[in-house]
């Protein structure tokens, strides 16, 4: 019984979190600053000296991911090399893990417990999750 009521309250918890994920989709939509914008910071490569890669701005790659992240730091780097620009999303915030896990289903991928990190997302094709993550893939994506 005591399961029971712990998997009650995590699900409760979890529609919470989703229900107030989507208000602000809502609410943001009119390009007003928000909370994600303030979180996420720039990051990479990008000197501006006409040797980037071709895509878009760094504002429509977004790498969901931890410090503590050793995948994480190492996708990272090759994007840095690459002089791909990346806006990074830290998954530590709850909700952002729960934007991010919501990303993953709604691209189709099936998830069973915790996801895995890095996550990436380029403009408005779907997001990249585990074994399609690779430099390859977001490169194709640009």
């Amino acid at each position: 019984m005591k399961l029971t009521k712990t998997f009650a309250l995590f699900l409760f918890a979890a529609l919470f979190v989703f229900a107030s994920c989507a208000k602000e989709d809502v609410t943001t939509a009119d390009d007003e600053t928000n909370t994600e914008e303030v979180i996420a910071e720039p990051l990479g490569g990008g000197g501006g000296d006409g040797g980037e890669a071709p895509g878009p701005s760094g504002s429509d790659v977004l790498v969901y991911g931890a410090s503590w992240c050793g995948a994480c730091t190492s996708l990272k780097s090759q994007l840095d090399d690459e002089g791909i620009e990346y806006i990074e999303k830290d998954v530590d915030d709850p909700e952002i893990s729960s934007e991010c896990y919501s990303l993953i289903l709604e691209a189709g991928y099936e998830v069973e417990g915790s996801y895995s990190i890095p996550v990436v997302k380029v403009g408005d094709n779907p997001v990249l999750y585990g074994a399609d993550v690779t430099l390859e893939n977001i490169i194709e994506l640009l």
